[in-house]
């Protein structure tokens, strides 16, 4: 997970390879969410394990694990004690937080891939666009503007002298 910062990093002025790229995450990130997921169920099913070895020496031989009485709380307050049930659960812990992590990645690419289309939907309206200084009919904004003021007889431009065909 050495280059993630890609998954948050988009160059606005290569959209194209910024789509191309976009599959090849998604697909890397969703294979090892998918291998953490298999670990954390593996570790979960392991902690299931241990318990269970732990519950049955208990009950063959109470008096090695300190207990006098046998009763389902006190087997159950042993067994959560124990290193071995501890260490196994500490697995559970960090491949769960594994797996969330990577979890995470996934849905952090699938908002890149919502902005990607926000992208590509304003490059083709034009927002990254240069101003254009002609509009309409080859006017520029200036002799709209000017034309606009003079009709309403608020100004009147001076004419342009023309130069004399020779």
């Amino acid at each position: 997970m050495k280059d993630d910062n890609i998954i948050f990093d988009i160059d606005p002025n290569t959209l194209d390879k910024e789509w191309v790229n976009q599959p090849k995450l998604y697909g890397l990130h969703a294979i090892q969410l998918a291998d953490a997921r298999k670990e954390f169920e593996e570790a979960k099913a392991n902690l299931e394990i241990v318990e269970a070895e732990l519950d049955k020496k208990i009950r063959i031989a109470p008096e090695k694990y300190g207990l006098e009485k046998l009763t389902e709380s006190a087997i159950k307050t042993c067994v959560v004690a124990h290193s071995k049930r501890k260490e196994a659960n500490g697995v559970v812990i960090e491949t769960r937080h594994a797996m969330d992590v990577l979890a995470a990645l996934v849905a952090a690419l699938d908002h890149r891939k919502r902005a990607l289309e926000k992208l590509v939907d304003l490059r083709l309206a034009d927002y990254f666009s240069e101003p254009k200084n002609k509009t309409r009919n080859g006017k520029s904004v200036d002799d709209m503007i000017e034309e606009s003021v003079s009709r309403k007889g608020q100004y009147k431009p001076k004419k342009k002298k023309r130069k004399k065909d020779e």
